[in-house]
């Protein structure tokens, strides 16, 4: 993996975590996005090829689903807790 997608993962865990502790639940790619300063379809690229298994998809009205191309969602609980584990260690 190269080292700029590597940094790219990070900011998008760190954002979820973050959002996480701040009782947000979960954030929208363009939330995630925003937050890290990244394009949105490299958020969107990021998370379907490495943190699949990492992230939860928020279930949203079905009618709001269809007008919608990017899903709200957040980071699963085992990963939020590694994540934590990491930044109390350094």
């Amino acid at each position: 993996m190269q080292k700029k997608t590597e940094t790219h993962l990070k900011n998008i865990l760190k954002v979820l975590a973050e959002a996480k502790t701040a009782g947000e639940g979960f954030l929208w790619i363009r939330e995630l996005s925003r937050r890290t300063k990244l394009n949105p379809a490299t958020v969107t690229w990021c998370i379907h090829r490495y943190l699949w298994d990492k992230i939860e998809f928020q279930d949203v009205d079905a009618l709001l689903a269809k007008g919608l191309k990017i899903q709200p969602i957040t980071i699963k609980e085992e990963v939020y807790q590694d994540i934590l584990k990491r930044q109390n260690t350094k």
